[in-house]
């Protein structure tokens, strides 16, 4: 009788605590369901300046096509018209392309995927080119201190044209650049719904006369992560914000 009744019992705790689980949120239910590209330009990552964080774009993977050459220098020239460029190199999806400079000249990455131009840049003989994509943060971001975000599973490196690594390797400048961005929410939002791997790329703006401390490191994210930049709206502020918040209360 008395196992008959702990039985009993026990089938009624677990009947009664079904619909309580059934209610525990999923860890994670906000990280986007694919895969989404953040954009860091990272200036100052040469010795003896300053670093910082000057744009941060994120954008999801579009649908996979698998475009060719002739497509992605399209789609190049759509942002960044008037050169004539040629295949580079190339990091895991990432393509570079471009267009060698006699006086002026340009170099843009490409998403090799879905072909969405990633980066865009001129560069300039003896003189100092910029950046045409991207142009301005796409979200609000912080860094709000704390642990940073874990690190990435994997870092590849386009290769940069013109760059000598006297100066300092595609590796020690991505490292300088991850200390910025790994501080980063943008970068916390990456770790906590997934792995995430990192490519690079050292924009110089310049040929000829190549001023290493002018050189961008351009560090492409590349993972699952949650909001804003899975996709979700943003409060862009403080009214909008107290709107949001209304609706739940």
């Amino acid at each position: 009788m008395m196992l008959i009744r702990m039985f009993v019992r026990s089938a009624c705790f677990l009947t009664c605590l079904a619909p309580l689980i059934l209610l525990v949120p999923t860890a994670h239910a906000d990280c986007s369901d694919g895969e989404i590209t953040a954009t860091f330009l990272v200036s100052g990552i040469y010795e003896g300046t300053n670093i910082q964080i000057d744009v941060v774009d994120a954008a999801p993977l579009g649908p996979v096509t698998d475009p060719g050459e002739v497509e992605m220098i399209a789609a190049i020239q759509s942002v960044q018209p008037g050169y004539a460029y040629q295949p580079a190199g190339s990091a895991g999806p990432f393509r570079l392309f471009w267009a060698e400079p006699m006086d002026f000249g340009a170099c843009a990455v490409v998403d090799g995927r879905d072909g969405r131009v990633v980066f865009a840049g001129t560069v300039i003989w003896s003189g100092t080119g910029e950046v045409n994509l991207p142009t301005s943060d796409s979200h609000p971001w912080s860094s709000p201190g704390g642990e940073p975000a874990p690190a990435p599973v994997a870092i590849l490196h386009v290769p940069s044209p013109y760059w000598w690594d006297g100066y300092g390797t595609p590796e020690e400048f991505t490292d300088s650049a991850l200390i910025a961005v790994r501080d980063t929410d943008v970068l916390s939002s990456f770790g906590e719904c997934d792995d995430y791997s990192v490519t690079s790329f050292i924009y110089t703006p310049q040929v000829g006369v190549l001023y290493p401390n002018l050189a961008v490191c351009v560090v492409m994210v590349s993972g699952r992560c949650g909001p804003p930049w899975n996709g979700q709206p943003v409060a862009i502020d403080s009214s909008t914000l107290t709107r949001v918040r209304a609706l739940f209360h």
